[in-house]
């Protein structure tokens, strides 16, 4: 599958003013309106995304139970923004 997203690595600093998540070149990809801690742990998850996809290719790929990975690629279909 052809990646479209912003190459990660992703990562969230809560000492940036702005509470910006941000790849490794700086640049904002989404930004958290306010930081309770529900908004921060959804941060922390949108931060994991890349990897997040990455490991769930790779998964499907390994795994021969059909469920699973027609869950997995809908997933990745979602992420990609094909839904159905």
């Amino acid at each position: 599958m052809e990646k479209q997203h912003t190459p990660g690595p992703w990562f969230y600093d809560e000492s940036i003013a702005t509470k910006i998540l941000i790849n490794a070149k700086h640049a904002a990809v989404a930004v958290v309106p306010y930081l309770d801690d529900e908004a921060k742990a959804n941060a922390r998850l949108l931060a994991a995304a890349p990897e997040l996809f990455d490991a769930l290719q790779a998964l499907v790929s390994a795994v021969s139970e059909p469920a699973l990975v027609a869950q997995a690629h809908a997933a990745l279909r979602k992420a990609q923004g094909k839904l159905e």
